[in-house]
């Protein structure tokens, strides 16, 4: 008998500070973003999909390990569609100096890696694009989720 009370009030000791905690995970912030590794395999972003909290800021490394340049654009469905019009409009040699003033773009040298940060400031729906001539075309796209906080 005593010993199922003293394993009753252990439990109801574990119970009660567990229902103190949070089982949320804490999303990246400005001065320690949360890291997210993407890779580049032929017309593919790997992973090509990845969930973020409202308010999050994430460190994107992005690598590169192909012979083709690459862009890397975080965008509205609406910016994807208005930086591939851009892009589609512009001369081959001119594609990494493209900027559409929307969203937002690095360009992605062949056999290279590059990091950036990125604030997701509402739950919407956001997509990572390349839209270097044919690569959006091919499925170069990436989702991303983003979760109300």
């Amino acid at each position: 008998m005593r010993r199922s009370l003293a394993i009753l009030a252990g439990a109801a000791m574990v119970a009660s500070l567990s229902a103190g905690c949070t089982q949320v995970t804490q999303g990246g912030t400005t001065a320690n973003p949360r890291l997210i590794n993407l890779t580049v395999d032929g017309y593919r972003f790997v992973p090509d999909h990845v969930t973020v909290a409202e308010g999050e800021t994430v460190r994107f490394v992005v690598t590169n390990p192909t012979d083709m340049a690459h862009e890397v654009y975080i965008g509205t469905p609406a910016e994807q569609q208005a930086d591939e019009s851009v892009h589609q409009s512009a001369a081959p040699m001119d594609q990494a100096k493209v900027a559409s003033h929307m969203g937002y773009g690095e360009y992605l040298a062949a056999y290279s890696s590059i990091d950036f940060e990125y604030t997701f400031s509402g739950a919407q729906e956001v997509m990572i694009g390349c839209h270097l001539p044919g690569h959006w075309a091919k499925g170069m796209k990436a989702t991303i989720t983003v979760n109300r906080s």
